[in-house]
């Protein structure tokens, strides 16, 4: 599997800028944007990575914006894992 590190990357592999338009439902103006802009919207990463999945291909989950779930909670809050075992538990 080869690791595409760019939208331009990522984009050409699938097709260029209007098929890309058409497989996310964006305008072609909004796909030059993201090459531009160096990264995709974070709506955009299951079905990109899907579809780089199906030719091959996969990309770094840095080129979606998507905050991470902390390693350790900030004070008076609770983790992530913690609510996910809390609702596993009801």
């Amino acid at each position: 599997m080869t690791t595409l590190r760019t939208t331009s990357d990522i984009i050409n592999a699938l097709g260029g800028i209007e098929t890309m338009a058409e497989l996310t439902g964006t305008s072609v103006n909004g796909v030059y944007n993201w090459r531009a802009g160096k990264q995709f919207p974070a709506d955009t990463y299951r079905l990109l990575k899907d579809a780089l999945e199906e030719i091959g291909h996969d990309a770094p989950d840095t080129l979606w914006p998507m905050r991470q779930a902390p390693k350790k909670a900030a004070k008076g809050t609770v983790s992530a894992a913690k609510l996910l075992r809390r609702a596993a538990a009801q």
